[in-house]
């Protein structure tokens, strides 16, 4: 079975919808950290409303050493609305080596052929 994994633009522009998200993320700050959950409508978080939602999917690899193409990209294409202020938060969390969830991706590679 493939990895989804889901791809999205964002736009600076303050989204009441992640309040809920960033109120429990104070007491999410590295893994393995947990919270009770909240009420979350997710597609207010996707789209704003009375707006269509369009996404597109193609199969692809990680985007990590091997690169194995097992991925199922999820790619919207309708922007996320989020301010920095909003989104600086999500980068205060850290990862297993407690190193900030910024920067997680790679340069574009070559093809994988072979």
């Amino acid at each position: 079975h493939p990895i989804l994994v889901h791809g999205c633009l964002v736009l600076y522009v303050p989204n009441a919808a992640f309040d809920p998200i960033l109120r429990v993320l104070r007491n999410v700050k590295k893994s393995g950290d947990s919270t009770n959950g909240t009420n979350l409508n997710l597609v207010n978080l996707l789209r704003k409303q009375n707006e269509r939602f369009y996404n597109f999917q193609y199969h692809g690899s990680l985007t990590t050493p091997y690169c194995e193409e097992i991925v199922l990209w999820n790619v919207i294409k309708n922007p996320y609305h989020i301010s920095q202020s909003q989104l600086l938060q999500f980068r205060d969390v850290l990862d297993a080596h407690n190193k900030p969830l910024q920067e997680i991706f790679r340069p574009i590679q070559l093809l994988n052929i072979g």
